[in-house]
């Protein structure tokens, strides 16, 4: 085994771990394992451990061995290979990942950012090669035809249970571009209002899931008090909305947005929301413009309101249409993602101007309907049980169908067969 060593200054291999915001340039060599942590020149965030993190080189001397050391988690994202761009999370005691030239090292997610610069990476060293994690082109057709079901930190692929937010699972319908969007600029709520459009979206790391079920009001307090909840759970906050993340995510990203408003629920909103409901529509496509622009292999999404929501407070879920998590477990988690149980935030807002409020079968109602036999939501073909919902949707068939029905957006209006508005008026 190599020794351990701090040090900073030039690498005598050619090797180094080099900060992408500031001088420090830690380097790496062979037969040594490097330690990165609190106490090297710049780094004084109390919330990296003094062993935070150490690298290891490989035989080949192409890759080092990153393993994580502290109490709070490293984050790792690839330069190149099958996902580039993808987020792999390390916390300590897990086995050591595979770091190669120009991947980038989070120390803290999101935070503290190093790039490892090799031999052949001398001349990149010197320009922001940032195309891993902040490109905006859209990936070649063949790269979204990637594997969905090997499971990926992004994903949340881990054990959810069926309390909290995960309870709920999500709908049929999904949110893309609608009739209700085009009313925008006569209700004076246009894109000019919006205050996301220039940033730069964060990494996605999934948190863990909870130790327990949190509360009916957990989601209520994640909206109305964004600054006294774990960072960890909120994927971005804006002036009018709080976007955290699903914490027994249904797909490889599973995304909630928030009013920071109080509303409990669908059944509250009046006309007077509707430029609220067009400004959540038009950040949930926002986010899934960009988070499939730079992950290649991410399919289109799904979003829109639970017809019976399970936990107080309005939020509108953005999930991928992959459906690949370890968390859906059941027929309810399923249908609630398959079937017209989705309220798109476009059928919501046409019911509101015709109706003056949302259409409901009645809650009792809403939820016998989960219990439906399981049926591909792209295909109608029957699903006898979870077995055969995972090796579907797994599938190169449903991925392209999904492809198919979204086209040329991002998010995908509705499945195929679906329409809310008769299924009330039938009831």
């Amino acid at each position: 085994a190599g020794s351990r060593r701090r040090c900073v200054g030039m690498s005598v291999t050619g090797w180094c771990l080099r900060s992408t915001v500031g001088p420090l340039c830690i380097p790496l060599t062979a037969g040594v394992t490097t330690i990165v942590g609190r106490g090297l020149a710049g780094l004084d965030d109390k919330r990296i451990s003094r062993q935070h993190a150490s690298l290891s080189a490989s035989t080949s001397t192409e890759a080092f061995m990153l393993e994580s050391l502290g109490s709070n988690p490293v984050v790792l994202v690839r330069a190149a290979g099958d996902e580039p761009g993808m987020p792999i999370i390390l916390r300590r005691g897990e086995p050591a990942a595979e770091m190669r030239r120009l991947d980038r090292l989070f120390l803290l997610a999101g935070t503290h950012e190093f790039r490892l610069d090799g031999p052949e990476g001398e001349a990149a060293a010197g320009r922001d090669d940032t195309s891993a994690t902040h490109s905006v082109k859209r990936p070649p057709p063949d790269a979204e035809e990637q594997p969905l079901q090997q499971r990926r930190a992004v994903a949340g692929g881990r054990d959810g249970g069926d309390g909290g937010e995960g309870h709920e699972g999500g709908g049929s319908l999904a949110c893309g571009s609608s009739g209700a969007e085009g009313a925008d600029g006569a209700n004076g709520d246009g894109d000019d209002a919006d205050d996301w459009g220039g940033r730069d979206l964060p990494l996605l790391v999934q948190p863990p899931k909870p130790g327990g079920f949190s509360g009916m009001e957990v989601l209520q307090r994640l909206a109305m008090s964004p600054e006294a909840q774990p960072a960890e759970n909120i994927f971005l906050l804006t002036r009018d909305f709080v976007v955290g993340y699903d914490l027994y995510p249904k797909a490889r990203v599973h995304l909630l947005i928030l009013p920071r408003t109080r509303l409990d629920g669908p059944a509250d909103l009046t006309a007077s929301h509707l430029p609220l409901l067009r400004s959540m529509q038009r950040l949930a496509r926002h986010l899934a413009a960009s988070l499939r622009a730079r992950t290649p292999g991410l399919p289109p999404f799904l979003c829109g309101f639970h017809a019976a929501p399970s936990l107080r407070q309005l939020h509108l879920h953005l999930l991928s249409s992959d459906l690949d998590s370890d968390a859906l477990k059941n027929k309810k988690h399923f249908n609630s993602f398959a079937t017209s149980f989705l309220l798109h935030p476009a059928s919501v807002a046409a019911q509101i101007e015709s109706s003056g409020k949302v259409l409901s079968r009645g809650h009792a109602a809403e939820e016998a309907a989960l219990k439906q036999d399981m049926r591909c939501p792209v295909t109608g073909a029957p699903l006898k049980n979870m077995p055969a919902v995972k090796a579907h949707v797994a599938r190169r068939e449903y991925a392209e169908g999904v492809r198919a029905l979204a086209g040329d957006a991002d998010i995908i209006e509705r499945w195929p067969g679906h329409n809310r508005a008769n299924d009330v008026r039938a009831r």
